[in-house]
Order: C-alpha cells, then sequence, then structure tokens
C-alpha cells in the first residue's frame, strides 16, 4: 500500500509543478500565431488582458511599487524581488512594467534618469526654441511580456505616484493611465518552457496510471489471500 500512495502522491507533485507551465500555453499560441501587440504604436487603452506585446521603452519615469522579501517583517536584503515601473507609452498614456530582470532594473533606472533631464531641458527649450537645448533619453531597453489586469493594491501605489509626481494638470488619472500592466516575459524561451511543463504532466500520467495498476494488483492479491 505504501508503494501505492508514494505513485498518487507522485503523480500530484508532478501535475502541480507542470500546471505553472501550460498557463504559457495560450501566450505561446499567440507567439507562434504572429499576434503580438507593437507597443510603438499601439493606441491608448487599445490593450487588452492577454496581450503579447513588445516594443522599445524610450521614456520611464521610476517605479511606483516594490516587491521584497521579509522575515517577520523585517526586509531580509537590499535585493528587489520586483519592481513596478511607470512606462511613458508613445500614445502619451502611462502604463505600469512589472519585471524581475536585474539587467532591466539597470536599464530602466538609467531611461528615467534620461527622462527627467529631457522634462528638464524643455524648460530651457520653451525659451530658445533651440533644439540642441533638448536632451533626448539616449538609452533604451526593448521589452516583451503579457498584459493582465493591474492588481489593486499595485492601482493604489500607482494612483498615488500619479498624484505626486504628475497631477491632474496633465490629466485625470483615469485619462491617462491603463489600467492594466505588462509583466516582463522571454517569449523566445516559451516553448523550451511548454516542453518542461509537458514533461511533468506526462510523468505525472505516468505515475497515476502505475498507481492505480499496483492497486488494482494489490486488491486482487487481497481477495486471493482471503480465498485461501
Amino acid at each position: 500500500m505504501k508503494n501505492v500512495r508514494n505513485f498518487f502522491i507522485l503523480a500530484v507533485v508532478f501535475f502541480c509543478v507542470g500546471i505553472p507551465f501550460a498557463l504559457d500555453i495560450p501566450t505561446y499560441l499567440k507567439m507562434k500565431n504572429g499576434d503580438i501587440v507593437n507597443l510603438d504604436e499601439v493606441e491608448a487603452f487599445a490593450l487588452e488582458r492577454g496581450d503579447v506585446v513588445e516594443g522599445n521603452v524610450n521614456y520611464v519615469l521610476g517605479c511606483c511599487a516594490e516587491e521584497y522579501t521579509t522575515n517577520f517583517g523585517i526586509r531580509t536584503s537590499d535585493r528587489s524581488d520586483k519592481l513596478y515601473y511607470v512606462i511613458w507609452l508613445n500614445n502619451d498614456n502611462f502604463i505600469v512594467y512589472c519585471t524581475s530582470s536585474s539587467s532591466d532594473y539597470t536599464k530602466l533606472d538609467q531611461i528615467t534618469e534620461e527622462t527627467y533631464a529631457y522634462l528638464e531641458s524643455q524648460a530651457t527649450y520653451d525659451e530658445t526654441s533651440d533644439y540642441e537645448d533638448l536632451q533626448l533619453p539616449a538609452t533604451e531597453l526593448k521589452i516583451q511580456g503579457t498584459v493582465s489586469k493591474l492588481p489593486s493594491n499595485i492601482e493604489g501605489f500607482f494612483r498615488e505616484w500619479y498624484q505626486e509626481a504628475v497631477g491632474e494638470e496633465y490629466g485625470s488619472f483615469d485619462e491617462c493611465c491603463e489600467p492594466l500592466m505588462i509583466t516582463h516575459a522571454r517569449l523566445g524561451n516559451l516553448k523550451t518552457t511548454i516542453m518542461i511543463g509537458a514533461i511533468f504532466a506526462a510523468a505525472g500520467v505516468l505515475m497515476l496510471i502505475l498507481g492505480i495498476i499496483f492497486a488494482i494488483r494489490n486488491k486482487i492479491a487481497s481477495r486471493n489471500a482471503m480465498n485461501w
């Protein structure tokens, strides 16, 4: 009976590991079919949940939220588990970009500095009308990701950031901010990810079948022993 129980436990474990990988299948199918939204050209409020997106980020206005590991309420390291950056899209709307990539952090922080330098240079340009006074951001980051609903807690931080950093002069939050979030994804790795998930799922099916076979055998063996 112990062996049978172990097979069923392994089946559950393999299924639990494989299911998260399977969640990437819709994204992979969209990518395979070329159904990818270009962030450089998307219109305001045209993004939808489930969209696969890619594009170049040229303007960033910093972070509006952060996630980090704590132990009994005390932060355990300076490393951020996730950062939620505010991207300024070409359509003049703002959207949250969630990433856990340290290389993204470096680039996005650099773009943030360059974006604020550009905004400050605009004041000089307004006085001189000389394009040489404009300091356009030089750093660029190509991102890929999936679009999902903006979590309510992150939306709260996003609204607070908007009031402090932008204000109603630019327009209201609902008029200028996308109610969605882009989450970092490496689309080129999806095929490998799904294959790994399929392997775990197949292993789970195998363990389930073996568990059923051994359970039936044990039941038959018990009946035969009783007949003796």
